[in-house]
């Protein structure tokens, strides 16, 4: 019934579909105050992805949370809900206990919470900021590393599916860390001066538009502003 993205399995969901999933659910479990990971990162084997996209009505006949009539759309976004491994089973095993409209309500409450960004640490300092801002920009460095276009893989070996994992993880991890980054210095934007704010004016730039490049071709994307990593570094 459930695959993640790059996994194989018995599921039908569009890479579309799975990328706003992620992406609305910056890789977290919807399960109220769930502590377990939906992404986890490796020193030698880089990201990997352990969540799970779980249907709110089954997509198959007997499943979970039955669907009756309506076999349209199973596989959509508005149908599925991103749950870490362990509280999938658990929905998936005791049906009754977890109806439709509860999922639908975690869903709708995690993904408040990132729009929101109600799960940003409260900062006394502004070292406090740029420490959280660097750590999500390594994160996102490793993955660049490891499957960007200039990459060792993408370019030792073209043929491999490197470029299908960096699509993949762009959505999945690192355009919902620049979005934290951006809500946490709005939130903050009290700790800069007006050059610290120009800075982080050239990453918002830089992140909302490759963002937007993922899903609508730009013609042009701002790079990354090394100055806005330097000013990080140097305040660390």
């Amino acid at each position: 019934m459930t695959t993640c993205l790059l996994r194989r399995g018995r599921g039908r969901i569009p890479v579309s579909e799975s990328h706003i999933l992620w992406g609305k659910s910056a890789g977290r479990c919807a399960f109220p105050s769930c502590p377990n990971k939906c992404i986890d990162l490796f020193d030698n084997s880089g990201p990997i992805l352990l969540g799970e996209m779980a249907h709110v009505l089954a997509s198959g006949k007997g499943g979970p949370r039955p669907a009756g009539r309506e076999t349209r759309n199973l596989d959509r976004y508005d149908n599925l809900v991103l749950l870490c491994p362990h509280h999938h089973t658990i929905v998936d095993k005791a049906p009754a206990d977890f109806p439709p409209k509860l999922l639908r309500e975690w869903k709708t409450t995690l993904e408040q919470r990132i729009s929101t960004a109600l799960d940003i640490p409260d900062f006394k300092s502004k070292s406090e900021l740029y420490a959280y801002a660097t750590e999500l920009l390594r994160d996102n460095k490793t993955i660049l590393d490891h499957f960007g276009p200039t990459s060792t893989t993408a370019k030792s070996n073209p043929l491999s599916n490197v470029k299908e994992i960096w699509a993949a993880r762009k959505i999945e991890q690192i355009i919902p860390n620049n979005a934290l980054i951006v809500a946490a210095f709005k939130r903050y934007r009290s700790f800069l001066n007006q050059a610290e704010m120009e800075t982080y004016s050239l990453f918002q730039a830089h992140a909302l538009a490759f963002a937007a490049n993922t899903h609508y071709r730009l013609d042009s994307v701002p790079m990354f502003p090394t100055k806005f990593s330097e000013m990080l570094t140097n305040e660390v």
